[in-house]
């Protein structure tokens, strides 16, 4: 009888604590605005994640043909409506969600690492990048060819920072 309370009082503990890790530092959402650039082949989309700690954005013209799914007729009709796109880099993929119209658009994001850049990473001695981290690598589109570059022209392994 006294294993039995000492396991159900083990497994008890553990759930505490398992819970409290993955409520500890929530990451925070990631929201998305587009507007126009000045080009009429580029959007100017901002990413934008606040918590706590403070606010990392991201802000970058990308050609309208890398944002995998985005309909432009409804991104510029003068109607609101759902908008969905993704951008698909080394690091990682982040899709968004949200609704546009009159050239603008707003919502939140999700964001998935690439496992593949991620053990390729690893293999070079790089550590594997957290969530922030690939956005980060996201951000400045970080390649496997840079890496391979770096470690061929014989530097030290950088670090996921």
């Amino acid at each position: 009888m006294t294993r039995i309370f000492a396991f159900a009082a083990a497994l008890l503990m553990t759930l505490i604590s398992v819970s409290s890790a993955c409520v500890a530092a929530p990451v925070a959402p990631l929201r998305f605005t587009i507007e126009p650039s000045g080009r009429p082949d580029q959007l100017q989309v901002r990413f934008r994640r606040a918590d706590s700690r403070g606010t990392d954005s991201w802000s970058s013209s990308f050609a309208a043909s890398s944002l995998a799914g985005l309909d432009l007729a409804a991104l510029r009709a003068p109607a609101s409506s759902p908008l969905r796109f993704a951008i698909v880099r080394e690091a990682g993929r982040i899709d968004c969600a949200g609704t546009g119209g009159s050239s603008t658009a707003s919502g939140t994001c999700s964001l998935t690492p690439d496992r593949g850049f991620n053990d390729f990473l690893a293999e070079n001695g790089i550590a594997r990048p957290t969530e922030e981290q690939t956005y980060a690598l996201m951000a400045v589109d970080a390649r496997r060819e840079l890496v391979s570059a770096l470690r061929q022209a014989g530097y030290p392994a950088p670090g996921v920072d």
